[in-house]
């Protein structure tokens, strides 16, 4: 059948969620993405280009590209083939296309083409190094079972509260706070900070409030999600660690481990199997220490490949 191609709005969103469900359900990665979480992705608030292949009216590629005012600014790339369409050069095809649109939507500035790669993947690879993307960073997939955690020391000024809506945009400020003097990220917005949680678990997010002086501050956060799309390919119930911050001053306390045994310990009394979290190989912050002095274990890799476009 021949395959014409075509750009994708927000209204083909279900046609790619199908889609990906497909390929999915085939690769088995120890992940599922939900229906909302590509409806972000195709929100009309964000800029991005996508575009699809199809046998007659049935999507069986498509391609995203997604752009982040970050600095180098990036352009973050997803897609997929159907599993009966691959082999065909279609996922060159879709790498081509990404890299226009990156262009695009980086406006002839300088910036970043980004692609994430699950371990296995070595076709994808050789597509991608024939285009000019090299390996830049790998991000490791943790997890620690709930079967125990260690009772950290408490201080009698900084406490561990349960997450308040009403703290909402103290804590937004305080995300961006940290992850621009760390990362240079740009700062979310109200809505991006809103909207980019679909799977949010407010029980399971904590903050942690100094009180040593006349007003509270904030020391640090764990924002969690439950993806309970993934828990049958991953065979268990976990919560995930979406964002972990410790503001600077508070970093070399105990702060952060605080944080995250109180999110271990809420799991465990929810009857939840483990949690998980994602760390890049550029974090320097002590982070993936702490993480394996609570029990945490590498479990999957996934690795960014990256094409710097320049003016």
């Amino acid at each position: 059948m021949t395959i014409t191609w075509r750009e994708l709005n927000s209204k083909d969103s279900a046609q790619v969620a199908k889609l990906t469900e497909r390929i999915q359900h085939v690769d088995n990665p120890p992940y599922r993405t939900s229906r909302a979480e590509i409806e972000a992705d195709f929100a009309a608030d964000q800029r991005w280009r996508a575009f699809g292949a199809f046998a007659g009216a049935t999507l069986v590629a498509f391609g995203h590209a997604l752009f982040r005012p970050s600095q180098p600014p990036r352009v973050l790339c997803i897609g997929g083939v159907d599993p009966d369409y691959r082999r065909q050069k279609l996922g060159g095809r879709i790498v081509d296309l990404q890299l226009q649109a990156g262009q695009e939507l980086l406006g002839g500035n300088e910036g970043d083409v980004v692609m994430h790669v699950d371990e296995g993947m070595a076709e994808l690879v050789d597509v991608l190094a024939s285009r000019g993307f090299t390996w830049t960073k790998t991000y490791y997939e943790l997890r620690a079972s709930l079967d125990s955690f260690p009772a950290l020391q408490a201080d009698p000024f900084i406490s561990i509260v349960p997450w308040s809506a009403d703290l909402d945009d103290e804590l937004r400020l305080a995300v961006n706070d940290v992850t621009g003097q760390k990362w240079g990220s740009s700062p979310l917005s109200e809505q991006e900070w809103e909207e980019g949680r679909p799977h949010f678990s407010e029980q399971h997010s904590f903050i942690a409030l100094d009180k040593s002086t006349d007003r509270a501050q904030i020391a640090g956060l764990v924002m969690c999600s439950l993806y309970k799309q993934d828990w049958q390919a991953l065979g268990l119930k976990e919560c995930y660690v979406d964002i972990f911050a410790v503001a600077e001053p508070w970093r070399q306390t105990n702060v952060g481990g605080r944080l995250l045994t109180a999110v271990m310990q809420q799991c465990a009394e929810d009857g939840l199997d483990a949690i998980g979290a994602g760390i890049s190989s550029e974090n320097d912050s002590g982070a993936l220490d702490l993480y394996h002095s609570l029990g945490f274990r590498t479990v999957a890799r996934t690795r960014a490949y990256t094409v710097h476009l320049s003016d």
